[in-house]
């Protein structure tokens, strides 16, 4: 009899020399909307001037949110592995977590290709040519 189990999907990323994989699936996707909403609103509570402190605490404060949010989709100290020899700095966050967002549609899309009809159709040819053997 034949068996099926779902298998695992997991998207795996090399950040700085290091590998890190991550599970592929609905927690994945919230995760990342919801911090991307919650960093919307931070930034909808930046006033439009202020002073160069004032400017300096909100960047330092974004950051520290990126960096937790980093640790959770990568693991425990896993910002502080990728940062270690770079100074605090927003685009450097937001750098890795584009990174992050591309890679993981990237390697959706690669999934997905096994599903495509010229795949499917493809499958289907060497099927046939195997039976006429």
């Amino acid at each position: 009899m034949a068996k099926f189990e779902f298998g695992r999907k997991t998207v795996t990323l090399e950040i700085c020399n290091k590998t890190y994989t991550i599970e592929d699936d609905k927690k994945l996707d919230k995760k990342l909307v919801d911090f991307g909403e919650f960093m919307k609103e931070k930034a909808n509570e930046i006033p439009q001037k202020a002073d160069y402190t004032y400017y300096k605490k909100i960047t330092t404060d974004f950051c520290n949110d990126c960096y937790k949010f980093i640790d959770s989709l990568l693991g425990v100290n896993s910002s502080e592995e990728i940062f270690k020899d770079r100074m605090y700095d927003i685009e450097d966050c937001f750098s890795l977590l584009d990174f992050i967002r591309e890679e993981l549609e990237t390697q959706r899309a690669q999934r997905m290709k096994k599903y495509s009809n010229s795949r499917i159709q493809r499958d289907q040819v060497k099927q046939n040519f195997k039976k006429r053997r």
